[in-house]
Formats: structure tokens, C-alpha cells, sequence
């Protein structure tokens, strides 16, 4: 069997499989995009017109019905549900995002009230919903992790009040959590916030059958409180698997040695925390950070803490273009690991810097990937 990339086209019936509709379908500029607890995204171009891919009523991919499924040397990349289709002369453009972007639907189920729920169980609720619709056409297979959290949310009704030290009368209600067509309008932005309060990761993984013509698995994987670990084997040098200088920045707007961080409250009772860095190369910079959410100041400190490991000022990179190297083959990491990233050219001299990846995107005419990265530490 033919290796390096290779792209097929099939249909969803909404029953949780799929049918062939072409293998081997030559897509140009293909460049699905993969990242942790977002949507994906796919993007490509059908030149010239693929007869095959044609009857007397048009092209056979159709939005919200085909999938583009992407393999490199047979492993399964990308599954990518089409959502544009757009024809300019002999060309047919192509894009979609992945099957975890299939949940930006409203909820349209029984409505679901809380008390003390695990937020992990309402991800499956939300899913459980969209795959089990009456009528079907909206089963995708995915399976969902059965991973838990000991966060638990949603509180019996209450109405709680207070007056702030400046004499402000604050009042609210307190309640369960909810689920329902009158709150719920997109379950995508609903998972989002969950996995960003409680939190956790999610990212889906597709494997192919045994029997390849009757399909693949789809897999929404939830890590608690993150998926990923840290990779110390794969080497990632500038130079040799970079093939890209990155882009290194030193944010001097965001820079911080010490932080003021004010919370809940008034005056006297408000609870702040402050803290700092002690620093020998530059001049000491307060800033002031609100945030009316914390209400203790143990959080203030945990908070403030978080806040000043941000604003070190050190030299960053949010971004890397690999090829498949003996240093690094691609597959031996994964979205959400931890790598090194090692450079010593440019002004940066003999840089180390330890990096989350969040996404790659991958540009399968050249078989590169650009990896979207956050910073996790400085190492000496």
C-alpha cells in the first residue's frame, strides 16, 4: 500500500458508521488542524475535477454529510467533518472542522438540574444527548472516556446577601446546575467553560478498524486535570528538526516582579495577597490584578503566584515547524505533552525552554507540522 499522505472521502449516516464514497482522493493544500479541547479545523483543495468524485447531480461531497479522513504511512491523523464546500472553476475548495466541533448544537433534551454533579458527567450528558437524538442522524459513534473529577457542582436554591465595607448591598441566587434549551444554546461553548472552571483537558482520537472498509473508531478522550506528560526523549533543536527559526519574544508590557492581586471585598475586607520575585538584572515592576471571583486569601496567594510566573519576562516561543527527524519522529509525542526546545541561534544564546503543545497543524504537501506551544518553564 502506497505511504507519506494519503486522503479518502467518506459519508456519515448518523447511525455511528460510515460508507465509502472515494479512496485516495488527491486533495492539494490539505492542512487539518488538530488541538487540545478545541474544535480542529480542515482545509484543502480537490484540482483538477475529480470524475469520480461526480454524478449528474454534482459533487459527491456534500457539507454535513462527508468526512475527510487523513492518514500518514496508514495511521489515521485526521477526521475532519466537511462544513464548506465551495467551486471556482476546475477547483473545489474544501473545509471543516473535527468531530468535537460537531457539539456546537444547542441542548434540545429534558432539562437536567444538579446538585453536586461531576462536570466530566455533564460532558457525557451533553453527548450522550446529541448522539441519542429521536430520528437519529446525528450518531457520530464517538465513544466518551469514563474518566471522573472529585469537582462537584451546582448548589441547592438559595438566596444569599451581603453588604460590602463600602456599604454596597450585594445579592444573588445560588442553584443548580442546569442543562436545558433555554440556557444551553451551544454545548461546545458548554464544555469549553466546564473543562476551563473545573479543569480538564479533551481531545478525539480516531483508530482505524480491523476491516479498514468498515471504517474507523472515534475516541473523546478526558483528562483530569490534564492529558499529557513530560517527554524527555524526542530532541527538539533549531537547526536540525526546527526547520524554522522561531520567533522568540521578551513581552516587556507583561513583565512583572511583583504582583498586587485584590479580590472580594472593600476597603479594609477586601482579600488581596501580594508577592514577588527578587530580581538582579532589572528594575523591580509592580501591577494590580482584580479579580472579584476570590474570596479567601489563600486563593489570593495561589492566585497572585500564577499570576507573577506569567510576567517573568523570559524569552518565549509560541510556536515551532518540525519535520520527521531521527531526533524526533513524529508520533512520539502528543497534544498536551511537555518538550524541550533547544536553540542557540540568533540573540537568544543556548536557549532551553520547556513548552506545552496545544495544536499542530499539519501541511501535508510538504509532510511539516507547525506545532502551537505554550511555555511552561525556563531551564538553566
Amino acid at each position: 500500500m502506497k505511504l507519506g499522505w494519503r486522503h479518502h472521502v467518506v459519508r456519515a449516516l448518523g447511525d455511528g458508521t460510515v460508507e465509502p464514497v472515494q479512496w485516495d482522493v488527491p486533495i492539494s493544500g490539505a492542512s487539518p488542524l488538530l488541538d487540545l479541547s478545541g474544535p480542529g479545523s480542515f482545509d484543502g483543495t480537490i484540482t483538477p475535477e475529480v470524475m469520480r468524485l461526480k454524478d449528474e447531480r454534482g459533487p459527491l461531497i456534500v457539507p454535513w454529510s462527508s468526512v475527510v479522513l487523513s492518514e500518514r504511512d496508514e495511521q489515521l491523523k485526521a477526521v475532519s467533518l466537511i462544513t464548506d464546500v465551495s467551486e471556482n472553476g476546475a477547483d473545489l475548495s474544501l473545509s471543516g472542522v473535527s468531530y468535537v466541533g460537531y457539539a456546537a448544537q444547542p441542548y434540545t433534551g429534558t432539562p437536567f438540574e444538579g446538585i453536586k454533579v461531576d462536570p466530566l458527567d455533564q460532558v457525557r450528558r451533553m453527548w450522550d444527548h446529541l448522539q441519542g437524538l429521536k430520528g437519529g442522524g446525528s450518531n457520530l459513534g464517538v465513544v466518551i472516556d469514563d474518566t471522573t473529577s472529585p469537582v462537584r457542582i451546582g448548589e441547592e436554591p438559595r438566596d444569599v446577601s451581603f453588604e460590602t465595607g463600602a456599604g454596597e448591598q450585594v445579592e444573588f441566587e445560588t442553584g443548580p446546575y442546569v442543562l436545558a434549551r433555554w440556557k444551553t444554546d451551544d454545548m461546545a461553548k458548554e464544555i469549553d467553560s466546564l473543562a476551563e472552571q473545573t479543569p480538564f483537558d479533551y481531545l478525539m482520537e480516531h483508530k482505524w478498524k480491523p476491516n479498514r472498509n468498515d471504517g474507523f473508531e472515534s475516541f473523546l478522550r478526558i483528562g483530569y486535570p490534564k492529558i499529557g506528560t513530560r517527554r524527555t526523549r524526542p530532541r527538539f533543536v533549531v537547526g536540525e528538526n526546527v526547520t524554522v527559526r522561531p520567533q522568540i519574544q521578551w513581552d516587556g508590557d507583561d513583565y512583572a516582579s511583583d504582583v498586587l492581586l485584590q479580590g472580594a471585598g472593600e476597603g479594609r475586607e477586601m482579600r488581596w495577597a501580594r508577592v514577588a520575585h527578587v530580581t538582579g538584572d532589572r528594575l523591580r515592576r509592580c501591577v494590580v490584578v482584580s479579580d472579584k471571583s476570590i474570596t479567601s486569601g489563600k486563593a489570593a496567594e495561589s492566585a497572585a503566584w500564577a499570576e507573577l510566573d506569567m510576567r517573568l519576562g523570559i524569552e518565549d516561543i509560541t510556536e515551532i515547524t518540525l519535520v520527521d527527524h531521527p531526533n524526533a519522529r513524529f508520533n512520539t509525542w502528543g497534544l498536551g505533552d511537555e518538550i524541550l526546545i533547544q536553540t542557540s541561534q540568533g540573540w537568544a544564546q543556548k536557549l532551553r525552554l520547556w513548552v506545552r503543545v496545544l495544536a499542530e497543524k499539519w501541511d501535508c504537501d510538504k509532510d511539516t507540522v507547525t506545532l502551537t506551544v505554550k511555555r511552561v518553564e525556563k531551564v538553566s
